[in-house]
């Protein structure tokens, strides 16, 4: 749910950057190979993500990885030649060095062990997901599934609500919120989110379920 742009203007700065890359990286190929190979590596592989055809999610970290990996080894290439590049017996250049492996080492084990707590639980990574990106409703009803899944129905049914206000015609929000008021014994309530989920999706499989449980 990454906000869309329907103006061109917003978006020519970032067009004109992607643009004179890509055209950097054919002429690199021609003439500097290596590099070439670095900047084709990163579009290629960004390309199926990328392109005209609509897709549902505009943003996806996930899509970086590989592409990044094409940036990362142009950076440490650069870091390398500008070392070679100091004389190779002063003792700055390898106080300068080591001092760059070990602070780049440490700061990427900082990330790493950072981003794993945001992975510990589902709830602490749809909670931290709602903290960057508020108005996603999609994460909120995540959110709300990872605390019925633990049975904090109060949390879940609160998480459900906020998706159902960001985006009141997503069928699975307000089923999934009408199955943890059923949970919670709120069946009226329940009944009529179920109610205004069946009007929209009358054959959503979550629903029709969510409507057996509450007669039963």
């Amino acid at each position: 749910q990454w906000p869309l742009t329907r103006q061109f203007a917003p978006l020519l700065p970032a067009a004109l950057m992607i643009v004179g890359l890509a055209l950097a990286s054919v002429v690199a190929i021609f003439r500097a190979p290596r590099l070439g190979f670095l900047g084709g590596w990163f579009f290629v592989i960004l390309a199926p993500t990328s392109s005209v055809v609509p897709i549902q999610d505009l943003a996806f970290e996930h899509r970086m990885y590989l592409p990044l990996a094409a940036v990362l080894t142009l950076l440490v290439l650069l870091a390398i030649g500008l070392l070679l590049k100091l004389p190779r017996t002063a003792l700055a250049g390898k106080v300068l060095a080591w001092g760059l492996l070990i602070c780049s080492t440490a700061w990427l084990l900082d990330a790493t062990i950072v981003r794993n707590d945001d992975y510990r639980t589902a709830i602490s990574l749809w909670r931290q997901t709602t903290q960057v990106a508020a108005h996603n409703a999609g994460a909120w009803t995540n959110l709300g599934l990872a605390f019925k899944d633990k049975g904090q129905f109060r949390d879940a049914a609160e998480a459900l609500q906020h998706a159902v206000e960001l985006k009141p015609d997503d069928v699975a929000a307000r089923a999934s919120y009408a199955g943890v008021l059923i949970e919670a014994g709120e069946l009226e309530l329940a009944e009529t989110q179920l109610q205004q989920a069946f009007e929209l999706a009358p054959t959503d499989y979550l629903t029709i379920l969510n409507l057996g449980n509450l007669e039963f």
